[in-house]
């Protein structure tokens, strides 16, 4: 992925109630912020999985929420695996009409990755990041990010996939 850019914060109190959360529900002193890694993505640092289960986006605030900022989509994450096996576990919401949450999100890994690194929430930049557990879809993928805690070069973000649907497009 591109060299991350760690763009504005929001105010946590907005972020909130687009997630559908309570203030206890985010890490403290943790910044919510826009990084894109090619991508913009809202990285909403959470306390835990249970938070994670609780979280109930109001799509229409989020709509307008992407709408002013130029968000892709609000990436809520932990440092904590749906499973043994498991580094991190996220949840990313949009507001489209046929995609509320994402089972996997490569470019929202990407930059949940390069906060986490940013931020010394994570002290090692290899990791096993999950996603989709939840909806019955397991999205898990090996995570690197190179670089410096302040000057990450890329990140790295790969595992296997699954063929869901196939088709053609002739022009």
């Amino acid at each position: 992925q591109m060299k991350p850019q760690f763009l504005a914060t929001l105010d946590p109190a907005v972020v909130l109630a687009v997630v559908g959360l309570e203030a206890a529900a985010l890490v403290p002193g943790m910044p919510i912020q826009i990084v894109s890694t090619g991508t913009p993505q809202l990285m909403v640092p959470a306390t835990g999985l249970d938070t994670l289960r609780r979280a109930r986006p109001d799509l229409a605030a989020l709509s307008r929420l992407k709408h002013d900022t130029g968000l892709s989509s609000v990436h809520l994450f932990c440092c904590q695996g749906a499973t043994a096996e498991g580094d991190t576990f996220a949840r990313d919401f949009d507001a489209l009409p046929e995609i509320t949450e994402d089972p996997f999100t490569g470019s929202a890994t990407g930059g949940m990755a390069a906060y986490l690194w940013h931020y010394g929430l994570i002290d090692d930049p290899r990791f096993f990041a999950q996603q989709g557990h939840w909806m019955n879809r397991p999205g898990n993928a090996f995570v690197e990010v190179v670089g410096p805690r302040h000057d990450i070069e890329t990140v790295r973000v790969g595992g296997y996939a699954v063929t869901t649907i196939t088709g053609e497009l002739i022009l």
